[in-house]
């Protein structure tokens, strides 16, 4: 908290529960006009199924804008390498076993915890976003 004190302003962090949060953590990403968009899936068997489908209007904003995914799942590969709009990389799940998707677009990043009850965050803060970033970055470029 002093480093944001010091800098007199504080990240802003929002909190979502259940299929009504992830839609509307979905359509903040949507509307966010956001250059790219990078991701970090996990494809995980046992709670994939609880994710609601995406709507038709968040797959049709989000094909025009450029994005990234590094994802890894128990299964092995399950993503084309690239897409019209996206490309992939698969990470084995021994090597990275995440539980949580996140989801870098503009100065934001939106962490989604698909358990039992889907919770979720965006935290909008060009400190955090950008070493999320970097981190992604990192992975990419050894993929």
């Amino acid at each position: 908290a002093n480093l944001y004190e010091a800098a007199g302003k504080l990240p802003r962090v929002r909190f979502f529960e259940g299929e009504e949060g992830l839609a509307a953590i979905r359509d903040d990403i949507g509307r966010a006009k956001a250059e790219t968009v990078d991701e970090i899936i996990p494809f995980l068997d046992d709670v994939f199924g609880n994710t609601p489908p995406k709507s038709e209007e968040f797959e049709k904003k989000l094909k025009q804008v450029p994005h990234r995914i590094i994802y890894t799942s128990r299964t092995g590969p399950l993503l084309p390498h690239k897409g019209k709009f996206y490309e992939s990389r698969y990470m084995d799940w021994k090597d990275f076993s995440i539980e949580a998707e996140v989801v870098l677009y503009g100065q934001k990043v939106a962490v989604v915890v698909p358990k039992e009850k889907l919770i979720g965050v965006i935290i909008e803060d060009s400190t955090i976003a950008n070493t999320f970033r970097a981190i992604f970055h990192h992975f990419w470029k050894e993929r």
